[in-house]
C-alpha cells in the first residue's frame, strides 16, 4: 500500500482510534501512546500481508483491539481510585448527551469496568463511537448475531446495576 494512502486512513481514523483507547485506559497520554502504536503495528501489517487499501480500515480496527486486549491483560491491577477526576467528567457529559440521564460519574465507569471485554468494546463503539453492528462485528472478528447479542446483554446489566 501506499504510505500516502494509508497516511489518508490515518487523518480519517485518529480521533476514532484515540476514543476508543482513551475510554479503554482513562489517561489521554497513554491513550496518544497506544494511538501511535496502533498505527504503527497496522502499518507493519498491511506491507507484511500486501493488504489493498480497501481493507485498511478493518485491519486498523482489529490491530485496535489486539493491542488493547493485550494492554487489558499487561493492566491487570487496575483501580477506579486512581482515576484523574476530567476522565469521570468526559464520560458523564458523553452519557448525558446520548441517553439525556446523568448518572452518578464513579458509577458508570464501576459498571463499565465489571462488563466482560467484548460486552464493554460492543456498547462503547455502538454508543460513543456510533458504528452500526456490522462495522462493529468486522473490527472486533465476531459474528453481527453475536455483537448484538453483547450490546443487548451489555445494557441489561447496566441498566439493572444503575436502578
Amino acid at each position: 500500500m501506499n504510505r500516502d494512502l494509508f497516511t489518508k486512513v490515518i487523518e480519517g481514523s485518529a480521533s476514532t482510534i484515540f476514543r476508543r483507547c482513551f475510554f479503554r485506559v482513562l489517561s489521554r497520554a497513554h491513550a496518544q501512546a497506544l494511538t501511535q502504536e496502533i498505527f504503527l503495528e497496522t502499518w507493519a501489517r498491511i506491507e507484511e500481508q500486501k493488504i489493498q487499501i480497501k481493507d485498511a480500515q478493518t485491519i486498523l480496527h482489529q490491530t485496535a483491539t489486539d493491542l488493547l486486549k493485550r494492554e487489558k491483560a499487561r493492566r491487570a491491577d487496575f483501580s477506579l481510585a486512581d482515576l484523574p477526576v476530567p476522565a469521570f467528567e468526559v464520560i458523564d457529559d458523553l452519557t448525558h448527551k446520548r441517553t439525556g440521564w446523568k448518572p452518578s460519574q464513579a458509577g458508570v465507569l464501576d459498571h463499565l469496568a465489571k462488563l466482560n471485554f467484548r460486552q464493554r468494546e460492543a456498547l462503547l463503539l455502538r454508543y460513543v463511537e456510533e458504528w452500526h453492528p456490522r462495522e462493529i462485528a468486522l473490527a472486533l472478528k465476531l459474528p453481527e448475531r453475536q455483537v448484538i447479542s453483547n450490546i443487548e446483554q451489555g445494557l441489561k446489566k447496566l441498566s439493572r446495576w444503575l436502578n
